[in-house]
């Protein structure tokens, strides 16, 4: 589920990698981290399959969305010159780290808390690169995450 039409640019070596590559690490596998959406929504998924079949689809394919953002800066993190292990800052990722709400409306409620903070997180990450490689994925993949809100709003309005 490729919600904007552009393609995700291409990350290229810049001249601030070492806090670029910081960024991208905190984006793969941080306890807020698209790591943390794809094991999340894929729970979600399972969890509302027989209940609320709309929702557990639209967690399903937004999933698949995430985990292209998670391969998007693993290569990034490669280019930059780092190793993409499950790791921010020496934490190893975690299943602590998923939200396990147990109602559709507490996951939509959750998920869309979630995306706002990514959005601003990536907006405040896409200001401080020096990078415009990274600026520009961090901006193509905002597209994504702000179509996410309009889909589990549109859940929720529903529910």
């Amino acid at each position: 589920m490729n919600e904007c039409c552009e393609k995700y640019p291409e990350v290229k070596c810049g001249s601030d990698d070492a806090r670029s590559l910081a960024m991208m690490q905190e984006n793969y596998a941080a306890e807020s981290s698209e790591m943390t959406a794809v094991c999340t929504y894929l729970f979600n998924h399972f969890v509302f399959e027989e209940n609320c079949p709309s929702a557990a689809d639209a967690f399903k394919k937004i999933s698949i969305t995430e985990m292209k953002h998670l391969e998007l800066f693993g290569h990034a993190i490669v280019v930059l010159g780092g190793v993409p292990v499950f790791a921010d800052r020496g934490r190893y990722w975690t299943g602590k780290n998923v939200c396990y709400a147990m109602t559709v409306r507490e996951a939509l409620r959750a998920a869309i808390c979630a995306e706002e903070a990514t959005i601003k997180r990536y907006a405040e990450q896409a200001e401080r690169t020096c990078n415009s490689s990274v600026r520009a994925l961090l901006e193509r993949i905002i597209c994504d995450e702000k179509e996410h809100i309009r889909i589990f709003e549109q859940l929720l309005s529903c529910c």
